[in-house]
């Protein structure tokens, strides 16, 4: 069995990407505002919306000097491969 994927546009530059809905890197967000809960956004309507991992690159070294958590900057599906990609390699 095939694992899931998706395609969608990253949050933060808006390009369509595929990725594994379960591991890609995500942000919160109120989709009637656009805004993650704590730039304003309502905590109780947010749901999750996929980083490319170009931009996951651009805003990890402000990340790094904000002492959060780095965001991976691998596809989500590099560790899918063969027939669960849906490709045989």
């Amino acid at each position: 069995m095939a694992a899931m994927t998706a395609i969608g546009p990253c949050y933060r530059c808006g390009r369509p990407f595929e990725f594994d809905p379960k591991t890609v890197p995500s942000v919160p967000v109120d989709p009637q505002t656009g805004l993650p809960p704590d730039l304003g956004g309502d905590a109780g309507r947010a749901v999750n919306r996929p980083v490319c991992p170009g931009c996951c690159r651009a805003v990890n070294p402000a990340r790094r000097r904000a002492g959060l958590a780095l965001w991976s900057e691998t596809d989500s599906l590099d560790n899918l491969k063969g027939q669960d990609r849906g490709q045989d390699f």
